[in-house]
């Protein structure tokens, strides 16, 4: 129940810190398997491919987690206090690590584009986008893959 919670925790903003601490967890267990090695020799497209598939991976298997609750709550609280905003400083995190495989992408040859801070921050507001669809409507994987697809058009691989 509700009131159980707050056995655990004295306020809503310790209940909502606590599940993006976990997440944030959760996350960093999967990444542990790639050692800096691992990423040094793995090619830019496979980088992309990688982050693509987490990303499609957390919004596919937490179908009853409490995603809206939490998009609430954060929408909320950014309109009281616009500088403490964990979603928003996960969503920065996530463009640049995309933006900096896309420069890297670009530095190995794999890749063309114009601008990649502009691309990357695209891509993850397309993906946040979907996470929102995915809790408010249906959204199948095939879905997702569709406006990935449409949206790495504008990622040309150097040559073709």
């Amino acid at each position: 129940s509700r009131g159980g919670l707050y056995l655990y925790f004295s306020n809503t903003a310790e209940i909502f810190q606590a599940v993006l601490d976990t997440e944030a967890e959760e996350e960093l267990d999967e990444e542990d398997h790639l050692d800096e090695k691992t990423l040094k020799y793995r090619s830019a497209s496979d980088l992309l491919a990688l982050f693509i598939k987490e990303q499609k991976k957390q919004l596919f298997l937490h179908k009853n987690n409490l995603g809206i609750a939490e998009y609430e709550y954060f929408s909320q609280k950014v309109k009281e206090d616009e500088t403490a905003n964990p979603l928003k400083d996960q969503f920065d995190t996530a463009a640049l690590v995309l933006e900096r495989m896309v420069e890297n992408g670009i530095r190995r040859g794999e890749f063309e584009c114009e601008d990649p801070h502009g691309f990357s921050r695209n891509l993850m507001y397309a993906i946040e986008g979907m996470k929102i669809a995915g809790l408010t409507m249906r959204l199948s994987e095939s879905d997702f893959d569709r406006e990935i697809l449409y949206a790495l058009r504008q990622l040309m691989p150097a040559g073709e």
